[in-house]
């Protein structure tokens, strides 16, 4: 683990409190050691780490924990091999241990992680989802420099990713789920806002994720109820760094505008969109599936 007067001037320079710039650094160390234990050929980093290790860097929120994709059913299972990796030895001084690990009903694992390291200690909670309804297959990612990586014991490798517009589909669908719950994903929606992506590939991949969760999408809908007091903004207390303070009502604005076009239904996707309950077109997923597909080659 780096030294302590490093992660105090990194918590510094990023404007948070220690506590969660050491987590910040705690979760790199736990995703090199996924690395080593060759665990990435079965596994897919998503959610808020993914998101700000790999796509938004320092503008990114700082996360709490790690969301994982299993890419295989092969057995023993692959959390098996994570948790019994990530206990069975200390890491360049940092000791995990697992508690309160629970499967969901649909079979995803969940654990706390606790770590302790020379001059500190804490919990992070790790999921693994067993869901095989990704679109687009999984891409290798490197993370984003950070200030403290020349004070690592290695130079952090790379990571396998659900692809970061995929991972868009899903912010777009839980956010719509969620109205009236975490300020976090529309920060993330805002963090999107502001760079590139094909807003007809988002599209195709919403309805095509619509499909396989079983949830109804209403685009009209989703934009028109996406205003601040829609939302717990409280959740992103102490996770955004210096000089990233955030105007609710303008980020609300931003999205709407940047997501205008999910308007813009084509008839294969209004199709798709229809039969999210009852799952009797599986020849009309299959074709927005692979028209997915066809647009990142």
């Amino acid at each position: 683990m780096i030294a302590q007067q490093f992660l105090r001037q990194y918590a510094y320079a990023s404007g948070v409190e220690e506590d969660v710039a050491q987590l910040e650094i705690v979760l790199t160390y736990a995703l090199q050691r996924i690395g080593e234990l060759g665990l990435w050929r079965r596994l897919a980093l998503k959610g808020g780490t993914s998101l700000r290790k790999t796509v938004f860097g320092t503008s990114g929120r700082f996360s709490q924990g790690i969301d994982l994709l299993a890419t295989d059913q092969e057995t023993p299972n692959v959390e098996d091999a994570l948790v019994d990796g990530l206990t069975h030895e200390p890491f360049h001084g940092l000791t995990f241990n697992v508690q309160d690990y629970r499967y969901s009903q649909g079979g995803n694992f969940g654990v706390q992680v606790s770590y302790q390291h020379a001059y500190g200690r804490g919990v992070f909670e790790l999921q693994v989802s067993h869901r095989s309804d990704l679109v687009l297959s999984p891409v290798d990612a490197e993370l984003l420099p950070q200030s403290y990586f020349p004070r690592l014991e290695f130079r952090p490798g790379s990571v396998t990713n659900v692809h970061r517009v995929e991972m868009l589909a899903e912010k777009v669908l839980a956010c719509a789920r969620r109205l009236g719950g975490s300020g976090k994903d529309v920060y993330d929606l805002y963090q999107y806002a502001q760079r590139p992506f094909e807003i007809s590939l988002l599209r195709s991949l919403v309805c095509a994720k619509a499909w396989t969760d079983g949830v109804q999408f209403d685009p009209d809908g989703f934009l028109a109820r996406l205003e601040p007091r829609a939302f717990n903004w409280t959740e992103l207390r102490g996770l955004l760094g210096r000089g990233l303070l955030l105007d609710q009502a303008q980020a609300c604005r931003t999205v709407q505008e940047r997501l205008a076009s999910l308007r813009e239904l084509t008839a294969l996707e209004q199709r798709v969109l229809a039969d999210t309950t009852y799952h009797r077109d599986h020849a009309a997923y299959g074709q927005l599936a692979d028209e997915a597909r066809s647009m990142v080659g």
